[in-house]
Order: structure tokens, then C-alpha cells, then sequence
């Protein structure tokens, strides 16, 4: 189990007795009611919980819960849990990260060509200095939104509780 410095597991795995259609058919009933902390959709063995438009900002998480058939018992199905940031934000972070990194190493041979040329070099650094503040930038902005995120990921993983608290067996 994966467990983050913010104290929630963002990956979880464990089994519920009951089938694998009728865990399903207890999220879409759920879901179909009105519920103003949680939305999502299910497709196939997979249920997707988002945070509603109106409370999402461009940190909140997303939870996706995959349900099989326990090999082992055929009266258990098992959960697995992922909860995430929207992959667009995802995407975004690590293509300023890959983008700053990439520019860090070639800004670093530049540096040394103009080292061993003897040339003046002040821009190569100036160029590194500010791809590593913004790489420090991100990060920072990704650790704060994870920070307030953290009621959210709750609120995700209170409504798969309230859906399968009599079920769940480990």
C-alpha cells in the first residue's frame, strides 16, 4: 500500500462480499441520487468519481475504482482504488517539469562549451537559475494544491465507504 506524506493512501486495494453487479449496481443507485460532494459515471467494471463542476478546482482529485471477480471465493469481489489529480493537470506538471529539466541539461552544455572556449557564460546560467525556480515553482504549487486537495480525496473516499461499509471484509 502507497501511503503520501499527506496521510491518505492513494492507492488501496481489499475485497467486499457480494458480486461484482451488484457492487456496481449499489455505486450507479448511489450515484443517481443527489449528491453534492461526489459525481461520476460507471462504465463496465469501472467507476469513475470526480468532484462536481461547481466545487472543482485545478487540484481536485479523481478516483477510479476498478471491481473484479475473487478468484479465490466467488462470493467476494475485489476493489481497487486509485485516486489521482485530473490527468490534464497531470500532463500539464510533467510537461513543465520535462520542459525545464530538458532545458536545465542543455543550458548545462552550453555552459561548458563556453567554459572551455573561455566565452563569457553569465546567460547559461542565468537560463538555469531560472528553469530551476521554475522547476521549484511547480513543485511548490503542486504540494499546496495536493494540501487542499485533501478534503476532496476524503469526501471521494467517504462515499465509496458509505456504499460499501456493510460489505466490506478486509
Amino acid at each position: 500500500m502507497q501511503k503520501d506524506e499527506l496521510g491518505i493512501k492513494l492507492k488501496k486495494r481489499y475485497e467486499v462480499t457480494g458480486q461484482p453487479e451488484e457492487i456496481l449496481e449499489s455505486f450507479k443507485n448511489k450515484l443517481s441520487k443527489e449528491n453534492k460532494n461526489v459525481y461520476g459515471h460507471v462504465v463496465n467494471e469501472k467507476i469513475f468519481l470526480k468532484i462536481p463542476p461547481a466545487l472543482q478546482e485545478w487540484w481536485s482529485p479523481q478516483m477510479t475504482i476498478s471491481v473484479e471477480r475473487c478468484e479465490e471465493d466467488e462470493s467476494k469481489t475485489k476493489i481497487f482504488e486509485n485516486i489521482g489529480p485530473n490527468p490534464s493537470t497531470y500532463t500539464l506538471t510533467m510537461f513543465i517539469f520535462f520542459g525545464a529539466g530538458t532545458t536545465i541539461v542543455l543550458s548545462l552544455m552550453w555552459l561548458f562549451s563556453l567554459l572551455t572556449l573561455g566565452h563569457d557564460y553569465s546567460t547559461a546560467l542565468t537560463i538555469i537559475a531560472v528553469a530551476v525556480v521554475i522547476i521549484a515553482l511547480v513543485f511548490y504549487i503542486i504540494y499546496n494544491g495536493r494540501r487542499k486537495a485533501r478534503t476532496q480525496m476524503q469526501s471521494l473516499r467517504d462515499f465509496v465507504n458509505s456504499v460499501l461499509d456493510e460489505k466490506l471484509v478486509e
